[in-house]
């Protein structure tokens, strides 16, 4: 604990004495700033006469910081990349999956897939597509326009 006298003008305003504290890097402290009994007999005469007053500052050690387990923490989130990466490069394949079990015997590799928010799959060949919207033939040959909007994935070659 180390304990500091400073002493300021103009009610506070401006410090007389320059006090300098630098604490060890990477370390905790508490600062407490207090007015004892000595700060008083000292600050009621001198503030009426000279607008000066006395304080103490107190500078506690709290102790090193915890070092952080960075080797750990490096390691376990490559563990989840890895994981994400993982799941990330299989979605193209297990969506495809679920859209030869939903299409059956109508699905062909050679056509687009198209997934939609709501979770519809459609397949069919795309005739038209801008910002807006798509359109989209299918194979018994009906042509309907969806908006891009609804649409989460489109998927043009099959593999």
């Amino acid at each position: 604990m180390i304990e500091i006298k400073t002493y300021t003008w103009l009610y506070g305003s401006y410090s007389i004495n320059e006090t300098k504290f630098q604490s060890e890097k990477y370390k905790k402290i508490r600062i407490r700033e207090e007015v004892s009994i000595p700060d008083l007999i000292w600050t009621i005469p001198l503030g009426v006469l000279f607008s000066i007053g006395k304080k103490t500052t107190i500078y506690e050690d709290c102790g090193p910081i915890p070092e952080v387990e960075t080797e750990l923490l490096v390691k376990e989130r490559s563990k989840i990349l890895e994981e994400v990466e993982k799941e990330y490069n299989q979605l193209p394949q297990l969506l495809t999956d679920r859209a030869k079990r939903e299409l059956g015997e109508n699905f062909n590799s050679q056509l687009p897939l198209v997934w939609f928010i709501d979770g519809r799959i459609k397949q069919g060949k795309v005739i038209n597509q801008n910002s807006e919207e798509l359109e989209l033939e299918t194979s018994d040959g009906k042509r309907q326009k969806y908006l891009r909007r609804d649409i989460l994935k489109v998927r043009y070659a099959v593999d």
